[in-house]
């Protein structure tokens, strides 16, 4: 199994980690929500990865969640949390300063 978290995603609680770990037993894909919006990181089986590199994939489908959302709902599994540090998204300094300012307060 591989986690995947983007660059400018920083890493959620230790928490998440193992919860998401904890669920992939039964799954393809394991991801965090948190209200009806998917976070990171993604926890993907090898199954999956096996099923990716087997397939032929044309380009413009070849971006992990569209992947995701093509499993069959069974092979899935979005497990909720009220955690907001899934959702961050980092991609300019004042989103990093904002994120910095408000968890250095909330934590």
């Amino acid at each position: 199994s591989t986690f995947i978290l983007p660059l400018d995603t920083p890493a959620p609680e230790p928490h998440i980690w193992n919860e998401l770990e904890a669920n992939l037993k039964s799954h393809w894909v394991v991801v965090p929500r948190n209200k009806n919006r998917g976070g990171h990181p993604v926890l993907i089986s090898s199954s999956f990865v096996n099923h990716l590199n087997s397939s032929s994939i044309e380009k413009e489908e070849q971006r992990l969640d569209l992947q995701i959302r093509k499993l069959k709902p069974e092979l899935f599994c979005a497990i909720p949390f009220t955690e907001q540090s899934i959702l961050a998204d980092l991609d300019t300094p004042e989103d990093f300063k904002n994120y910095t300012d408000f968890f250095c307060f909330t934590r």
